[in-house]
């Protein structure tokens, strides 16, 4: 199997300015805010460098995750410290309406957090894990074979695996909701 075999989307964030483009199918993601371009650990990236900015598209239904899912993101960051978490990537209706969302606590811990109908699941990393100023790769996955509604885990850099197993069945927001990518979530 081929590493991008299901692979619903993907952004590289490779473009100098205006909408990122999705290299599988063409999604784009629109900038909120003065949104620009720096070096990344691969090529470029965008620098999304307060609560004001970031890059969002509006509902598609390629975003839902149904079923087992991935998501990731390298991150470099320059301050934690926005509240409880500071959002990386995640789709967000406001209010419980939400499905999954990769982000950093004030701590360093990242998290990977998949909501059910009754509460949201943490997969959560030790605490310092995140510091500023270097690169971080965050993966988070779902995985909906594994515990009776499944199981979130985490893992960055390749390091230890952090998982937390659902406690009831996933929330269906297969509604209006938007993917969004930056602290301006």
């Amino acid at each position: 199997m081929a590493l991008n075999d299901g692979l619903q989307f993907s952004f590289e964030m490779n473009e100098a300015s205006g909408n990122r483009i999705d290299s599988v199918s063409g999604l784009e993601l629109a900038p909120t805010g003065q949104v620009s371009l720096i070096g990344g650990y691969f090529g470029n990236a965008v620098d999304i460098a307060d609560g004001s900015r970031s890059v969002g598209t509006t509902y598609n239904s390629a975003y839902r995750g149904t079923g087992s899912f991935t998501v990731a993101c390298w991150v470099n960051l320059d301050a934690i410290n926005l509240g409880s978490a500071y959002p990386m990537i995640r789709w967000n209706g406001g209010g419980t309406a939400r499905d999954y969302n990769l982000a950093v606590s004030t701590a360093g811990a990242a998290r990977f957090e998949v909501t059910t109908t009754t509460a949201s699941v943490n997969a959560v990393t030790s605490t310092g894990t995140i510091s500023t100023g270097t690169w971080f790769l965050l993966v988070g996955w779902y995985d909906a074979t594994v515990g009776a509604n499944g199981t979130a885990y985490i893992q960055v850099n390749n390091g230890p695996v952090f998982s937390a197993e659902l406690t009831g069945p996933r929330e269906n927001v297969d509604t209006s909701t938007v993917l969004s990518i930056g602290q301006g979530n």
